[in-house]
């Protein structure tokens, strides 16, 4: 196996100026916080700004403005049955615990509507608003409602009322789900971060490049072939 010295030399030096850049992208330089994670946020912050269907979900609740809903609600401890009660109670929705399922009957789109603003205020990183209005933390009180529309969305499958099921699921989505996993990021919009989101994806094609540039190079001045 006969090894080529240029081609051996450019490899090592493209790898140790990938390495010299990897470092760099995992050192605290951006007021504390590395480029990683910098655009990892910045990325989550555009998205949120994408994802933001609320107010459309909530006009289209006037459609379930007569229908009504009696299900039962599973929990797994004492503790989580306390939270839910503690959660309905405060939100006026008539509850009741029958061994290990809490039974609910209420309307449906009286349920969906504070599903939903509660939804929107942690969306909007108001999370104090919604410990004042339950007394407890904040995204346990939207993994109730992800509790509770779940159960919801069976019962209404099970009764075949397959267009309020379907809108459920929206609302969990949409809303509940978003809103849970989007707490404390903050909104942006891809048009005011164009330069950045360019930059950014510019910078991981070359970089991908350099990489296999890199390897490429050292094999083949290694002798090594396909």
């Amino acid at each position: 196996m006969k090894t080529n010295k240029k081609e051996l030399i450019i490899g090592i030096i493209l790898l140790a100026g990938f390495s010299v850049v990897l470092v760099g992208l995992f050192s605290p330089v951006f007021n504390g916080k590395n480029p990683i994670t910098y655009f990892d946020n910045l990325y989550n912050s555009i998205s949120k700004g994408s994802v933001y269907y609320i107010p459309k979900l909530l006009e289209e609740t006037n459609e379930y403005e007569k229908g009504s809903v009696d299900v039962s609600i599973g929990f797994l401890t004492n503790n989580q049955a306390d939270e839910m009660l503690q959660v309905y109670r405060r939100a006026g929705i008539e509850s009741t615990v029958e061994h290990d399922r809490i039974m609910i009957s209420t309307d449906l789109m009286k349920l969906l509507t504070i599903a939903l603003q509660d939804s929107d205020i942690l969306f909007n990183n108001h999370g104090d608003q919604l410990k004042s209005k339950y007394g407890m933390d904040e995204k346990r009180i939207l993994y109730t409602w992800w509790l509770t529309l779940k159960d919801v969305e069976k019962e209404l499958n099970k009764s075949n009322r397959f267009k309020e099921a379907k809108f459920v699921n929206s609302v969990l989505t949409k809303a509940v789900e978003c809103a849970y996993n989007y707490h404390n990021v903050v909104a942006r919009q891809i048009s005011d971060e164009v330069l950045f989101v360019v930059i950014s994806l510019l910078f991981y094609v070359v970089y991908t490049m350099w990489f296999g540039y890199a390897i490429m190079y050292v094999f083949i001045g290694l002798g090594l072939k396909l």
